[in-house]
C-alpha cells in the first residue's frame, strides 16, 4: 500500500514534466514537415458583407526555421481581393504578417489588421498514432465571424518550393 502512495505522489510531478519536454520533441517531430490551413472568414461592415477565403502553408526547415505562404482570394465591397504573403525567419511585418513562435502544444502567431484590432491565430499540433494532426483557431475583432470550413492537415515535406 505505501508503495502505491509513493507512485501516486509522484504521478503529479512526472504530468508537469511532461509538456516541457514534448514542446523539444514536437519541434524535432515537425522538422521537414508542413502544417497546411484553409478557412473561411466571414467580414461584416455596415450592409457589406466580405467573404474571403485563406490558405496557409506552414514549413518547419530540417534546421528548425518556420517558413509561411498565405494567400487570401474573395470579394470585398471594394471588388475582388486576391493577395500573397510571404512570411521568412526575421521578416519585417510587411502586409500585416508576421512570423510564427513555438508554444508548448503548436505554432502561434499575433498581428493587428489595417483598423488596429488585434488578431492571434493558434495552430495546435497533437501527435496520435504515429501521425501528426492539427487544429487552427483565430481570435480576433466582433466584425468578423471567425473561421469557417476550416481544414487543417500535418504533411512531409516542403510545399513552398525554396521559400
Amino acid at each position: 500500500m505505501s508503495r502505491f502512495r509513493s507512485y501516486a505522489f509522484l504521478a503529479p510531478l512526472l504530468a508537469i514534466s511532461v509538456p516541457a519536454s514534448s514542446q523539444g520533441t514536437l519541434q524535432s517531430q515537425m522538422r521537414g514537415h508542413s502544417v497546411v490551413v484553409q478557412y473561411t472568414e466571414k467580414i461584416f461592415r455596415h450592409t457589406h458583407v466580405a467573404v474571403l477565403v485563406w490558405t496557409e502553408a506552414i514549413y518547419v526547415s530540417s534546421g528548425g526555421r518556420i517558413f509561411a505562404h498565405s494567400s487570401v482570394d474573395g470579394h470585398t465591397p471594394r471588388g475582388p481581393r486576391h493577395e500573397h504573403i510571404d512570411i521568412t525567419p526575421g521578416s519585417d511585418n510587411s502586409g500585416g504578417s508576421t512570423p510564427f513562435e513555438w508554444t508548448k502544444t503548436g505554432l502561434t502567431r499575433k498581428w493587428n489588421d489595417h483598423r488596429g484590432g488585434s488578431i492571434r491565430q493558434t495552430i495546435e499540433i497533437i501527435p496520435s498514432n504515429g501521425e501528426l494532426i492539427c487544429r487552427m483557431s483565430i481570435v480576433h475583432s466582433r466584425f468578423i465571424s471567425g473561421s469557417t470550413h476550416q481544414i487543417c492537415k500535418v504533411v512531409k515535406g516542403n510545399p513552398l518550393g525554396g521559400i
